[in-house]
């Protein structure tokens, strides 16, 4: 028996095996998904990035914990966004490019993959600019010395483009791949979990802010906070990779009930878990001072674990965010050009696309101000709307999932959650109009 064959009796056995765990008590059906873990690591990674950072940091630096809510609401969103996504490409097995030139609009299509892959294009520059800065910084205070920021982004590009083209080596690519992508991710958690409690976690405060749901309308900046965080939280580019990540495993109409688990428990929880321990510790540290920059950090993080330590976890922790975040967006471009192309989503071409964002290596040269992160991911927000109308109307389409379309309670329940997800992101998007448009005086 070839290769082949014995991967596809495995996929088949899979099937069966997953088909007959739907009838189990929950109890018994997460152990079996347990093991599927793997697709919302991608997703977690990818989200993790200088807007993530930058959102956070701004908001512990400027209100302290008063905006510790806006990250977990933010992702809840994006999760039901992505689960809705998962559904129809798993029902259907389509590659979702072909569904929206086939069952919506060609135009649609072609908005969707261009702003995929300008979104790529445009986040790298912060990613590069992140990850260089924290390991520059980190040596400094180290005592190590001043090293050229461009070595830092070499390595970084040459590391992500080893991740990426591995995972274009079937299965045990796909495979070799997410491993590195949660160990970059928990290890991301446990850093800044260590630097919050560290710090001491104020409970009061810690309570409060998620639930005050405080919003700063009189602060153009601070709104600028909130859209990034929503920016940060469900990308455009995201949207795009989820699917193919899934088609790339094989996943069928079985793996809906894991692949829904496995975004609550490889995506939500460690954004949600990485962007509170990330508030806290800034609200605890820098909160009511003028630290302006990584050093200034790592200064008044030294004052409770010590400069060398300090600079060792914001480093190290800040890197593998930058990392993360540089690998799957280079993974998303690399699905997107070949989609847009009608090419396989594997090869030299798969490669050629994936490397398109690496212009964003110049980011490495510049210590770019944090708030440009939150920037860039405010503006992702606008781009955001009409993709996700496109899998709402796919939603509701039965010439599209046939028999596989929610139907009752299930349809409405679907439906309201996308529609609250919309309604947000677009609302978040028209504010963020408004809110550049004041503060260049337009």
């Amino acid at each position: 028996m070839d290769k082949n064959t014995e991967s596809q009796v495995a996929l088949e056995n899979e099937r069966k095996m997953l088909a007959e765990v739907q009838k189990m008590p929950w109890s018994r059906r997460v152990r079996a998904y347990v093991k599927f873990l793997g697709p919302g690591f991608l997703q977690s990674a990818m989200t993790l990035g200088s807007g993530t950072v930058a959102a956070c940091l701004k908001a512990g630096s400027t209100y302290g914990y008063k905006l510790l809510w806006i990250q977990p609401i933010a992702m809840i969103l994006g999760a039901v966004v992505l689960a809705v996504v998962g559904k129809q490409v798993l029902i259907s097995g389509e590659r979702p490019y072909r569904t929206f030139w086939n069952h919506l609009h060609p135009l649609l299509a072609i908005w969707w993959a261009l702003s995929a892959m300008l979104a790529s294009v445009i986040w790298h520059i912060p990613q590069y600019s992140l990850g260089a800065s924290s390991l520059k910084e980190m040596f400094e205070a180290l005592g190590v010395g001043s090293i050229n920021p461009w070595f830092f982004g070499v390595l970084m590009l040459i590391g992500a483009t080893f991740l990426v083209f591995n995972y274009d080596k079937g299965l045990k690519g796909i495979r070799f791949f997410e491993l590195a992508m949660k160990i970059l991710v928990w290890a991301i958690v446990g850093l800044f979990a260590i630097v919050a409690i560290a710090s001491g976690i104020q409970w009061d405060k810690f309570f409060g802010g998620l639930t005050n749901f405080y919003i700063p309308f009189d602060d153009p900046k601070g709104l600028t906070i909130v859209i990034g965080a929503l920016g940060a939280a469900v990308g455009i580019n995201m949207v795009f990779l989820y699917p193919y990540s899934l088609l790339k495993k094989k996943w069928g109409k079985e793996h809906q009930g894991a692949a829904i688990f496995d975004l609550i428990t490889s995506m939500a929880l460690p954004f949600i878990f990485a962007s509170t321990f990330i508030i806290i510790a800034t609200a605890n540290t820098i909160h009511g001072t003028d630290a302006n920059s990584l050093m200034d950090i790592i200064d008044i993080l030294g004052n409770v674990l010590g400069l060398k330590l300090s600079a060792l976890i914001l480093g190290i922790g800040l890197f593998a965010i930058a990392f993360s975040s540089i690998t799957t967006q280079m993974l998303a471009a690399g699905f997107t050009g070949c989609e847009m192309f009608k090419l396989p989503t594997d090869g030299k071409w798969y490669r050629f696309f994936a490397l398109v964002p690496a212009i964003g290596i110049i980011g490495s040269s510049y210590s770019i101000p944090f708030w440009v992160g939150v920037v860039a991911s405010s503006v992702a927000v606008t781009l955001m709307p009409f993709t996700l109308i496109g899998f709402f109307i796919l939603n509701n389409n039965i010439k599209f999932l046939g028999k596989q379309m929610p139907r009752g309670g299930k349809r409405w329940g679907w439906n309201i959650a996308l529609g609250l997800a919309i309604i947000v992101i677009s609302i978040a998007g028209i504010v963020k109009i408004i809110v550049q448009l004041k503060l260049f005086n337009f």
